[in-house]
This record gives C-alpha cells, sequence and structure tokens, in this order.
C-alpha cells in the first residue's frame, strides 16, 4: 500500500514540473515596449475611452512609478498593424484590479467596476483572455484601471495578441497537473482522516489531514479554471486566500503533535498567532474591504518570524540524532529553496520563467506525509506485539483456570468462560481438601483487560492458600480480602465461593459484592436464588463475611454467574437478565451439563443475534449437579 503511494506520489511530482508555467502559445505578438499612461487626478473623464489627455510614457513590462497614492490609471497602446489572426484574443497575466478594456472608444471587456469609489475591489491575480475582433489591426488600445493594492497598479509581466484556441489550450495544460496534484492532496486527506477514525482519534492524523485538505484547495483554486468557475470573481480569490491563511495553524498543530510535550508554549504561541491572524484578515477583509493583497506583506512577515522557531526546533532536534526531524529538515530546505526563488523572480532578481512554491510545497507535504507513515508503520508493529503478547496472556490464563474433575463423588461440573477481550476479569478455581470436600470459587474483577486479569491471576494464588478452611465459606472470604488488601489499585472484587460436602447432600456457601446463585430443582419445579450479603472485596478496608448453607436433593442443579451473563445485551440493548437464565435451567434441568451448557450457548447466541455472542463484558457461568443419595 506505502509502495503503491509513493509511486503516485513520484508521479505526481514528475507532473508538477510540467505545471505552474507561464502558458504561452506557439504563434502570439507581445504589446510590450513604450505604452503611455496618466493617472486619476489628471485623467480627462470625459476623454475616458478615446480623446486628448496628458499622456506619459512607460516601459512594459513594468509599471508607472509616480503613482503618489493614486487608485486609477488610464493606459493605451496601439494594436500591431501586422497580425492576422483568425480569432484573436488579448492575455493579460497579471493586472491589478478592476479594469475595462477599450478599443477604439468602444468597451469591450469590463471586470468588477473599475468605475465605483465605494464598491469592493477584487484581488484577483490570474489570467484574463479577452476576445479581440478580429479588424484591431492600428487600433488605440485603451485599459482602465482601479486598484487599492498599495504597491503598484496595473498590468504586470505579459500581454499578447494570439489565436484564443491556442491560448485556451495553453492555460489548461499548464494548469491540468495542478488539479491532477489537488485531487492527490484530497486522496491523501481522505486517507489521513479515515486514519485518524481508526486510531481512535490520533490527532496528528486530523491535522496532516486538514493541512493537505487546505493546500489541495489552495492548489486547484490557483487555475484559471477555478477561478472563471465562478460568476462572482471575489469567492475563489478568497477560498484561495483563505485557504492560504489556514495552512500554518495547521502546521504548527502537525508539528506540535510530531514534537509532543516539547516545545509546548512554542507551537501554542503559533497557533494562537496563526489563528489570530486569520479572524483579523477575514474581518478586515469581509467587513472592512480591506485589500487580500495589502495583507500579502503583513502575512508574509508572520509567517517568517513564526518559520525561525519551527527551523530552530527542527535543526537543534536533528543535530540530537532525531530522524523525524531530520526529515522535516529535508522537506523544509526544499520548501525554503523554492520560496526563495519566487520571491527573487517577484523582486525581478532573476528571471521568471515558473513559479516552483509549487514544487516545495509538495515536497514538504511529502516528507510530512513520510514521518505520517513512519509512525502508522511503528503502531501497526506496536499493535501487532501487544496482540502477541495478549494471546500469550490469554493462553496462560486459561492454563491457571482449573479443570473441574471428571469423577467427583456426588458431584458434576461444567463450566462456560468466555472473556470480553483476550485476557479477562472473571476467573473461577476449584479445590479438593484431604477428605474429599470441594471448594469452588468465581470472581469478577471491575474493569477488563490485563489489569483485571492480573488481579485475578493474585486471586487464584490466594484462593490456592486456603486448602485447609475449605468448609469454611466466612473465613476463605476473609482470607482473600486480606491477601488482596491494597493490590488492587482502585479495582474492587465481587465473589461467590461454595463448600461442597463429600459426605452428604449440603452445600455452604459465602458471597460478597456477587449476582446470587441460582438452584434449579426439578423435584419442586422451582428456581431458587441464594447468597449472603456483603460489600465487594476492596470496598471497605475490613468487611464482616458471612455463611449460610443449603440441602439439595439428587439432581439439584446450582447455577452461580456473573453479571456478563444476565446483563448481555440484545440489538435493541435489552439485558437477558436472571430470569430468561432461571427458565432455561428449569425447562432442561434433566439433560446432561454438556446439553445444557450447549443449549445456554445458543440461547445466548440468539439473544445477541451474534455467532460469536458480541459481549460488554466478560461471561463465566458454572453449573454443579449433586448426584449422589440423600442419606
Amino acid at each position: 500500500m506505502i509502495q503503491i503511494l509513493l509511486k503516485i506520489l513520484l508521479i505526481a511530482s514528475v507532473l508538477l514540473s510540467f505545471s505552474c508555467e507561464t502558458p504561452t502559445p506557439q504563434d502570439f505578438t507581445l504589446l510590450h515596449g513604450n505604452w503611455e499612461y496618466v493617472w486619476g487626478r489628471n485623467l480627462d473623464s470625459a476623454n475616458l475611452a478615446k480623446g486628448k489627455q496628458e499622456w506619459q510614457v512607460f516601459q512594459l513590462p513594468g509599471v508607472p512609478n509616480d503613482r503618489n497614492g493614486d487608485d486609477y490609471l488610464l493606459i493605451r497602446t496601439f494594436l500591431p498593424t501586422y497580425t492576422d489572426y483568425r480569432d484573436p484574443a488579448l492575455l493579460l497575466l497579471i493586472i491589478l484590479e478592476d479594469f475595462e478594456i477599450f478599443l477604439d472608444g468602444e468597451s469591450i471587456f469590463k471586470f468588477g467596476n473599475p468605475h465605483s469609489v465605494n464598491e469592493r475591489v477584487g484581488s484577483y491575480i490570474f489570467p484574463h483572455v479577452i476576445t479581440l475582433p478580429t479588424e484591431n489591426q492600428g487600433k488605440e488600445l485603451r485599459i482602465y484601471i482601479h486598484s487599492k493594492y498599495r504597491d503598484f497598479i496595473g498590468p504586470d509581466r505579459i500581454i499578447m495578441i494570439t489565436e484564443k484556441g491556442q491560448i485556451m489550450e495553453s492555460i489548461l495544460l499548464a494548469d491540468m497537473p495542478r488539479y491532477l496534484l489537488g485531487c492527490l492532496y484530497f486522496v491523501l486527506a481522505i486517507i489521513s482522516f479515515i486514519l485518524f477514525i481508526l486510531s481512535s482519534g490520533n490527532m496528528i492524523f486530523l491535522y496532516y489531514s486538514l493541512m493537505v485538505l487546505f493546500n489541495g484547495g489552495l492548489t486547484i483554486t490557483a487555475s484559471y479554471l477555478a477561478m472563471n468557475f465562478f460568476e462572482n470573481p471575489n469567492i475563489p480569490v478568497y477560498i484561495y486566500n483563505f485557504n492560504l491563511f489556514l495552512l500554518p495553524v495547521f502546521l504548527y498543530a502537525f508539528l506540535g503533535e510530531i514534537y509532543k510535550g516539547k516545545h509546548r508554549t512554542i507551537f501554542k504561541t503559533g497557533i494562537l498567532v496563526y489563528s489570530t491572524y486569520f479572524f483579523v484578515a477575514t474581518t478586515l477583509i469581509l467587513v472592512f474591504d480591506f485589500g487580500i493583497l495589502n495583507l500579502e506583506l503583513i502575512f508574509d512577515a508572520i509567517i517568517l518570524i513564526g518559520i525561525l522557531p519551527l527551523l530552530y526546533i527542527i535543526v537543534y532536534n536533528s543535530i540530537k540524532g532525531d530522524i523525524e526531524s531530520r526529515i522535516l529538515l529535508s522537506g523544509f530546505i526544499i520548501l525554503a529553496t523554492c520560496v526563495t526563488h519566487d520571491i527573487l523572480a517577484d523582486f525581478d532578481l532573476i528571471a521568471y520563467k515558473i513559479s516552483i512554491y509549487w514544487y516545495g510545497m509538495f515536497f514538504f507535504l511529502f516528507f510530512q506525509g513520510g514521518i505520517l507513515f513512519r509512525r502508522l508503520y511503528f503502531i501497526q508493529k506496536n499493535y501487532e506485539l501487544k496482540e502477541n503478547e495478549l494471546l500469550v496472556a490469554k493462553r496462560i490464563q486459561n492454563s491457571i483456570l482449573s479443570p473441574f474433575p471428571d469423577h467427583v463423588t456426588n458431584w458434576e461440573f461444567t463450566s462456560i468462560y468466555e472473556p470480553m477481550k483476550e485476557v479477562g476479569g472473571d476467573f473461577y478455581d476449584i479445590l479438593i481438601d484431604d477428605e474429599g470436600n470441594i471448594g469452588v470459587i468465581m470472581i469478577d474483577v471491575s474493569g477488563h483487560g490485563v489489569a483485571a486479569a492480573l488481579i485475578a491471576s493474585m486471586a487464584k494464588v490466594s484462593f490456592s492458600h486456603c486448602q485447609n478452611i475449605l468448609s469454611s465459606p466466612d473465613k476463605v472470604m476473609f482470607e482473600m480480602e486480606k491477601s488482596l488488601k491494597n493490590k488492587m489499585n482502585n479495582h474492587f472484587v465481587t465473589a461467590f465461593y461454595l463448600s461442597l460436602s463429600s459426605t452428604e447432600p449440603l452445600v455452604q456457601f459465602s458471597s460478597a459484592g456477587h449476582p446470587s446463585a441460582l438452584l434449579v430443582s426439578h423435584l419442586n419445579n422451582e428456581v431458587t436464588e441464594f447468597r449472603t450479603k456483603s460489600r465487594p472485596i476492596g470496598i471497605m478496608d475490613k468487611s464482616n463475611f458471612q455463611k449460610s448453607y443449603l440441602y439439595l436433593n439428587e439432581g439439584d442443579l446450582i447455577c452461580v454467574y456473573t453479571d456478563g451473563v444476565t446483563e448481555l445485551n440484545d440489538p435493541s440493548s435489552v439485558e437477558y437478565g436472571s430470569t430468561r437464565l432461571a427458565d432455561l435451567l428449569l425447562a432442561n434441568c434433566l439433560l446432561p451439563l454438556p446439553i445444557i451448557k450447549e443449549k445456554l450457548m445458543q440461547d445466548f447466541r440468539d439473544w445477541t443475534r451474534d455467532v460469536n455472542i458480541q459481549k460488554d463484558d466478560d461471561l463465566t457461568l458454572i453449573l454443579i449437579r449433586y448426584t449422589g443419595q440423600i442419606t
């Protein structure tokens, strides 16, 4: 599974190498060189679309540099006279922000509302493809622009004329790997979220899922089709930037899980800072119409400041030899290199040909995913080790459950033992003294699993020391309490002990908070409950255990059980109950014990509608029949 995923990621990285490039058709005419401009403060609004203005000259690529706080700009050039395109289109790679295009005084395209003072200005920074009339040679092209972006206003990088089909094909081909990569991010997010559920809420999987989810939204939204999918161009811009703002929140949360217990203050502070920035920025954008692009410098500064403590933690732990930190450092170096390239290209310090931020983020998340799958591998190994240990513990526990003797004068035995987990807290044992008297004990330790099983094992050891007092139930219970006292670590034990005489139909008994046993009499055709009153062992420092006794008739049946039997639930959460148990035993009390046992198991299966008997507690039951003659 992991190998297949790695191959998919490798293919995606190769595809990514063809993405994020400036879309360039085969046949095009660049409209670079001298352009003329006039600022809004000097604009003759009557001659906006056509007519005389006080023009100045600037060079494209580039923007006018004497803005002085003006938010309105009119620029113009004359289209070449030598172009001959069948379906001509104008490509504006980036232009900030709202604008209207005029061709020889006629409006041919409008984005947003550049003429409004109060309307919200969209921070759309992606390509515009504008259809031109076939006869456009030598015509005057004017672009009226309104922008609240403080750094610059106007077109950035490329403006060209080309065949519309060619430019659309180039844009879609350039964006296609981005869609594939975005979809891959979404798949990874789903897989990681499933692992979060399967791991019983391991937060590192949730944070990674959210991180790749938001990065997937970022990757797909930064494409031509996504940006033109909505009628309102502000919606995809908001989606893009909100994904961008949330990414560092979950990056800090994810790394906080990796370094759990270390540097806690740094990670909590980072999460708080970026969460605060997200809510403040969202409020400024949606409520106060603060341009998204004007938050760019603040966001970049916060990201840079936030990276420094993360880098310190990663480098520090890498030096200490932490493997996961070294993996993170590798991804971080790749991301930092790619981001540095794009920043230098933004400041025109190097030639802009391709944005490689996407490479860096992909590999950064790829390396983080490597840590995740590494942890998943160890979780699986630890789970397998735990399962093996539990199976060994189960075999050990089953080995200490004393088998009932096959041939005992006057008595027959059988039992049912079904722990809720591999090992459980229910336990029974049998001892026979030198006079042939039989002691049978059933114990139910609170809780389940290994801890309860260990206490049950201690109870067996304690019971084994009662060999000489089997005929005194109260003394047996007292010795059990004395032995287990202060050893149960907030657990408690219910117990039922029976002393079976070897010479007469006498049963002496004592109990400690355990469910009543059942006496099934076929002669009287009735079931009687019996027990003594005492609190469970471990509730009080010292208990006053009582004892009582019963005389039996030949064929009488005794059933001792734990509450896991009567509390067995059907699909509607109705409990099995002692009444159903008593009725079944009375109806079948004359049958051999193995057959009664099988009828009980079948009835449990029928009740739970489950072949394996779905249990919420350990299920233990002992059947004892008196077969001797009454003397």
